[in-house]
Formats: structure tokens, sequence, C-alpha cells
């Protein structure tokens, strides 16, 4: 069974550019959720731009994997809004961030962000049910040279994980490790003045006893960026950015996190709102050992320190 972590009372702290409360849920417990600083780009535990910007560079974290089915809003517009492609022409984003018809967004076809790209314009969309997540549709599907992510379902505790933001300069994207060791069940927040409930998975940002320098945590205008298990040589969708919050346990420790919505439990929602393309779901339960990771993050001990062993789920009973 799923260990559940419920949200009790709290204040979140909105991707974008401003951290906006909330008023608390009354239901009792100790969870206390906090905003955190609302930085320009991803952060890492020690950020190395060969390393963790999304780039040729044989030393990028992520060169094994195929990153061009997520995209960012043409320039001209808030470039740092994002759209993960689930199929062909459909694709995920946070609804708070206020996505739009008619917007355009850009996929590169490789690492490299002067090479073949693609264009798309949204020409629907849809939200969630009352969550944070919006699934969109573009006027034209992407090429097959342009990923698009299967969605990951079942146990998402203790799984690694990639995550994606912002880098510094442009639509550059930002790449670091971590683990999901949260999962806050029917989440109520108001995000950018919008309320939402939605299943959240959380990553806890501890590089001392995690990846080290590897170790990512969101920052503003991540909202929408993907975070993904990975399942062989293959990217797995897990989560869209909602959020990024600080716990305090029992003993008054504060853990910065990053908020996600939990896109494979809404499984059954996505496949009945998609026309004419199916999405397709891979249970985590057959997803071999994440090896594959710590040998990532080994490889950068040179900086990182020590790579996280199992650390116990931060979660209570609800």
């Amino acid at each position: 069974m799923i260990n559940t972590l419920v949200a009790r009372s709290f204040v979140a702290c909105v991707l974008l550019r401003v951290c906006f409360a909330m008023l608390p849920v009354v239901t009792g417990g100790s969870l206390l959720l906090t905003c955190g600083p609302a930085l320009a780009a991803l952060t890492l535990g020690e950020f190395d731009a060969a390393r963790h910007d999304r780039s040729t560079s044989p030393d990028f974290i992520g060169s094994d994997f195929d990153f061009s089915g997520v995209g960012n809003l043409v320039l001209g517009g808030n470039t740092n809004r994002w759209a993960t492609l689930i199929s062909p022409s459909y694709f995920v984003t946070a609804f708070h961030g206020i996505p739009q018809l008619n917007q355009s967004y850009q996929f590169f076809e490789s690492n490299d962000f002067g090479g073949t790209t693609h264009t798309r314009t949204v020409i629907s969309g849809a939200r969630i049910g009352t969550t944070d997540l919006w699934l969109g549709k573009f006027e034209a599907p992407l090429p097959s040279s342009v990923a698009h992510y299967s969605i990951a379902t079942g146990d998402p505790i203790g799984q690694d994980v990639f995550i994606v933001g912002r880098g510094t300069s442009g639509i550059r994207q930002r790449v670091g490790l971590n683990r999901v060791d949260l999962l806050l069940a029917d989440y109520s927040a108001t995000l950018n003045g919008i309320d939402t409930t939605t299943n959240i998975i959380g990553s806890t940002f501890d590089p001392l006893t995690g990846f080290g320098a590897d170790e990512a945590i969101v920052e503003a205008e991540d909202s929408g960026g993907p975070t993904f298990f990975r399942h062989g040589d293959e990217l797995l969708l897990g989560g869209t950015h909602a959020f990024r919050g600080s716990l305090m346990s029992p003993g008054g420790e504060m853990s910065p996190f990053t908020g996600d919505s939990w896109v494979g439990s809404y499984a059954a929602e996505i496949a009945g709102m998609m026309e004419g393309e199916t999405p397709t779901f891979v249970n985590l339960s057959s997803v071999p050992e994440p090896a594959g990771l710590a040998a990532i993050a080994l490889a950068g001990l040179c900086t990182a320190g020590a790579v996280r062993r199992f650390r116990p789920d931060r979660s209570v009973a609800g």
C-alpha cells in the first residue's frame, strides 16, 4: 500500500514569480508547509553547467536519455512555460500556469539548442478535474524524431527521478536528480489564485544525504515542467511541477521539497479526454531497479559527495 502524507496546514510557494498564501486545511495533524525562496533557475546541490544544463556536453547528466518531448513557450511570451508530450499531439502542463489556446511551443530534436526545432500551436485543452493538471492538444502531431512519454503508474515512493527545470538563458533546460519520498493524497492548495485539489508526489531536497551535487529542487518559473522516472533507457512521465514547499517534521527539522502533480493517478481521466491518440502507461512495479541513476551520480563524485541510500519515507498516517 502506498504511504500517504495528508497535508494539514500550510503556505506554499507557487513556481511562477510570486509567493501566494493558502488557507489552512482543517483536518488536524502536524505537517507545516512554508514558502521557499523564489529564485531564477532549477537549484542543484552544486551546479555545473556542463553537467546539468541540457546540452551536447558529454558530461550532461541526461545524455543517455531523450528530452526532446519537453517543450517551452516560444520567445515573445513567458518562455518558461512548459509542455511535456504524452502522444504526438497531446501534452500536459500546470493549470495554474494559465495555459492558453493559440500559444506556440518549441521542441528541440536533440540536446543541441542550435539544432533542428519544431513549433506547434495549441488548438484545444482542458483542466483535468479540479487538479493542477491541464491536457492540451497541438494543431498537428510532432514527428517521430520528437519523443512522447509513457506515463508512470503504481507506487512512486522510493523511486529515483530526473527533475527538469529552467536554465539560465532563454529556453535552456536544466536537469538534476532526486527521489520521491512523499505522497500527498487529494492535496488542496491555492496556486496563482486558483483553488486546486491534486494528488502530489514530493521529493525532498537534501544534498548531504541525497545525490550530492546532482540533487535538484524546483524554483520560480518551473511550473508545469516534468519529473521523470526511468524505464531502462526510456523516460516515464511522473509529475508536472506544481509548487515548492518546506516540510517541518515533528522534531522541528525543515526539509524543502518539490511538489509535483502525480500524473499517473489520473490515467483514466487522461485516456478519456484524448481523441484519436492513445496514451501509454507503465506500472512502476515493472520498472527495473534504478541503479543507472546511482551510477550517474557516482560519475560526478568529484564534487557530489555521497549518493543517497534509501531514506525512510517522511510519511505519516492520515
